[in-house]
């Protein structure tokens, strides 16, 4: 077990998420901050949770990212998603959940346990919580489409314009660039594609102006036709899309 210090609620990612998702009072905070008090630290590369272990208690990533995965008996990796700071692990609503995923830390990953919302209270903490969860859900739908639909060309792109919308949601990023500690490796499993596809259509992606990834870090050269290109994709459906996001941030 592991003691930090964290910034304040405005300025960290984890409760700045929360709270764009729902207003949170200062009582809500104070629980916030409560739970923050006490957070386990998981090394880069570790396993946070494995596929079948017993959920004890929902937690929040406060730093760090990680992803949920699958290893099939042949040793052939699915990558379901990324989890960026401030999204929930283990946040069921029956008795006794397990782990239905292995969740693995890509970058050291610091959590903390979720507190429960204020019972009787008007709680915009449950509504962060149930948003959160909704959100989620709406990736993996988004992500389905993703891998059955799109080229290799388009599912790079469209996946990070989603990387960059949720890291903004998180003021994580203010901007086109951001930190991003994905090796081409992790893309292909997360993607459905080799190493040597995610490496030629990057070149491919820089070489027409659209996106740069070097050295951890990632740079939306021209956000306007990267937003062109996911909204083709998404077809009629990215302006309903589009609106139910909004109404999170």
């Amino acid at each position: 077990m592991t003691v930090i210090a964290l910034e304040p609620s405005y300025v960290n990612p984890a409760f700045r998420r929360l709270n764009a998702l729902s207003p949170l009072d200062r009582e809500e905070e104070a629980l916030l901050w409560q739970a923050a008090a006490s957070t386990r630290t998981f090394s880069a590369r570790s396993d946070i949770l494995r596929e079948g272990q017993p959920i004890p208690q929902p937690h929040i990533i406060l730093e760090g990212w990680a992803y949920r995965s699958r290893i099939l008996s042949d040793g052939r990796r699915q990558i379901q998603q990324f989890l960026l700071p401030g999204d929930l692990i283990g946040m069921y609503q029956h008795a006794d959940p397990v782990a239905l995923t292995t969740i693995s830390a890509q970058t050291n990953v610091v959590l903390c346990a979720a507190p429960e919302p204020l019972a009787g209270h008007g709680s915009g903490l449950a509504e962060a919580y149930a948003r959160s969860r909704s959100l989620e859900e709406g990736y993996l739908l988004r992500h389905i489409t993703r891998l059955g639909r799109l080229s290799a060309y388009e599912r790079i792109v469209d996946w990070m314009m989603e990387v960059s919308e949720r890291l903004v949601r998180a003021g994580a990023s203010s901007g086109d660039s951001f930190a991003f500690p994905v090796t081409q490796e992790l893309m292909a499993d997360l993607l459905g594609l080799t190493n040597v596809h995610v490496n030629r259509m990057l070149q491919a992606l820089l070489r027409d102006g659209l996106l740069k990834v070097h050295g951890g870090w990632a740079s939306i050269l021209d956000r306007p036709a990267c937003e062109r290109l996911s909204e083709t994709t998404w077809g009629v459906a990215s302006g309903h899309r589009r609106g139910a996001a909004a109404r999170f941030l």
